[in-house]
């Protein structure tokens, strides 16, 4: 089965890239969510700037992956 996600860049210094969404995890994931996306990738400066039971949490409330 194919998926389909929408990527949110958390690097500043990338906004206006190649993402689709750059002003936060929560406001990407409530958006991405209501556009029917089943998940959402990632960029970041690092892993350690992933606040990870809060990512799983804001996951799980918007059911994305």
């Amino acid at each position: 089965m194919i998926k389909s996600a929408i990527t949110v860049s958390l690097v500043a210094q990338a906004k206006g890239g190649p993402f689709v969404y750059w002003d936060g995890l929560e406001s990407a994931a409530a958006s991405a969510a209501k556009l029917g996306f089943d998940a959402i990738e990632i960029f970041a400066p690092s892993a350690a700037a992933i606040d990870r039971p809060a990512l799983h949490a804001l996951l799980k409330q918007h059911h994305l992956s």
